[in-house]
This record gives C-alpha cells, sequence and structure tokens, in this order.
C-alpha cells in the first residue's frame, strides 16, 4: 500500500513539474515572468513533498499505535483464556472423582449423599461469558458444555435429595452427567492455544477422557431409549 502512495505522489509531482516546465519554457525570455513561475513550481513541489512527508509521519504513528493496541488485546485475552483454563481444571478434576465415587456407589449400592455432588459454581466463566466470543469455536463450544453439564448435575443433586431413597440407576446418572463434564473438559484444555501443555496436563487430559469414556455404554443406552 505505502509503495502505490508513493508512486501515484512521485507520478502526480513528475507530472506537475512537467507541465510547469513546459509552460515555463514559454517565457524563457521574460525574466520576471520565468522568476515568478520558478517560484509557483518550487512552491508546489515543496508542497506536494511536505505532504507526502506529514502523510508517512502520521502512518507510521497510526500503525505503532495499532500494534499497541493488538498487543494489548492479545495480553487481555491471555488473561480471559488462564482464568478459564484454571477454573476449569480445577473443577474437572472433582469432576472426575464424582465419576468414580457415583460409579462406585451406584455398582455396590453404596449409600451416598446427593449434596456432595453439587460442586462450587464456575465464577471466572459467568463472569467473563461476554468475551466467548473472542475465543475459538472450539473452546466456546466446549464451556459451554462443561457449563451446562454442571448446571444439570446440579439440579438432578438437588431433586434427589428430596428423595427418601435414592435408587443405583440414579446415581448412575450422576456419574453419566459427571462423566460429560469431563469430557467437555478435556476438549477445552485442548483447545486452548495458547497455554503449553506439560506431561502432566497432557496426563490430567487423558484422566478426563477415560472419565467420558468409561460411561460410553450408559450413554449409549440412554441415547437409544431416547430414540
Amino acid at each position: 500500500m505505502t509503495f502505490r502512495v508513493i508512486v501515484i505522489v512521485l507520478s502526480v509531482v513528475a507530472l506537475v513539474a512537467l507541465v510547469l516546465f513546459v509552460y515555463y519554457a514559454g517565457f524563457a525570455d521574460n525574466k520576471d515572468m520565468a522568476g515568478a513561475l520558478g517560484n509557483v513550481v518550487g512552491g508546489i513541489l515543496g508542497g506536494v513533498l511536505a505532504a507526502f512527508a506529514a502523510y508517512l509521519g502520521v502512518k507510521e504513528t497510526l500503525e505503532r499505535q495499532r500494534a499497541a493496541d493488538d498487543k494489548t488485546s492479545a495480553d487481555e485475552l491471555n488473561a480471559v483464556r488462564t482464568a478459564l483454563h484454571t477454573e476449569i481444571a480445577m473443577l474437572a478434576k472433582q469432576c472426575a472423582h464424582e465419576v468414580d465415587d457415583w460409579l462406585d456407589a451406584a455398582q455396590r449400592d453404596i449409600a451416598k449423599d446427593p449434596r456432595t455432588a453439587m460442586l462450587p459454581p464456575l465464577r471466572a466463566y459467568h463472569g467473563l461469558v461476554n468475551q466467548l466470543g473472542r475465543l475459538t469455536r472450539a473452546e466456546a463450544v466446549t464451556l459451554i458444555g462443561f457449563s451446562g453439564s454442571l448446571d444439570d448435575s446440579k439440579v438432578f443433586a438437588e431433586g434427589l435429595s428430596r428423595k427418601n431413597f435414592v435408587v443405583p440407576e440414579d446415581k448412575k446418572m450422576l456419574a453419566l452427567i459427571f462423566s460429560n463434564a469431563c469430557g467437555h473438559a478435556a476438549g477445552f484444555l485442548e483447545a486452548v492455544p495458547t497455554m503449553p501443555k506439560s506431561d502432566a496436563d497432557l496426563k490430567f487430559i487423558e484422566r478426563l477422557k477415560w472419565a467420558f469414556s468409561i460411561m460410553g455404554a450408559e450413554r449409549g443406552d440412554r441415547a437409544h431409549a431416547s430414540d
């Protein structure tokens, strides 16, 4: 873009200079007119070049400002991702434990208080929900899925807490809901592009995927039953 502008400006300057030179040649014998015309030519050329120099100065200033704004925006987005990554990882770890606990309670018919399934709310997520549009589609979709799974677990657990007796199928349902949450969390942790993944991070993601996969049969049976 800058090269094109330079070419255009120089072309205009050259054209003006040529026209005035031809016109000036007609007054070669008139020294007063020639001198005056020379001043005009010099003034025009000087004005054009000064305007062009001013344009380049303003353009450079705007480019520096744009670069600074882009860096600020990138830093803000990184802070958003870091906050969400930290919160999702912490709650996902608890979700993986809940899958194990509720599945074991269902299989061995162990009494377990449903209120233990009511995990803390997603404070960072709800505080930054207006920033989801700045994330990738994979990040946003998995975040929404994780939040929805936690909401489901809370609603279902509140319903069970009002029952006199919790049957194994209810416990399996809670295990399934937390398993879904683990799947969404694994997807989000993998999708965040700016967070480095250590061996421990990769093992944790695999742990979440495993928590999702062990309820695959139950998930398939319920999906088939609803058809």
